[in-house]
């Protein structure tokens, strides 16, 4: 009998978990007001059943950031 090795799946969802918090704060408390946003595009996809928010900001020369 082979004895398995590695990570669980709920050490890895766990993990996943703490980073995305951290980068989803780390998001919310960045400004925006140095960058002369005209339109913001807001899509929503799924993922492995999980919904995310897209959403991508064209600035006046016409550059696309998802610094939003």
């Amino acid at each position: 009998m082979h004895e398995g090795f590695g990570l669980s799946k709920s050490s890895v969802f766990g993990s996943f978990v703490e980073r995305t918090e951290e980068k989803l704060k780390e998001f919310e408390s960045r400004s925006i007001m140095h960058h002369k946003i005209l339109a913001i595009f807001i899509d929503g996809k799924y993922l492995s059943k999980e919904q995310i928010i897209i959403c991508l900001g064209v600035t006046e020369n016409g550059t696309k950031s998802h610094l939003l």
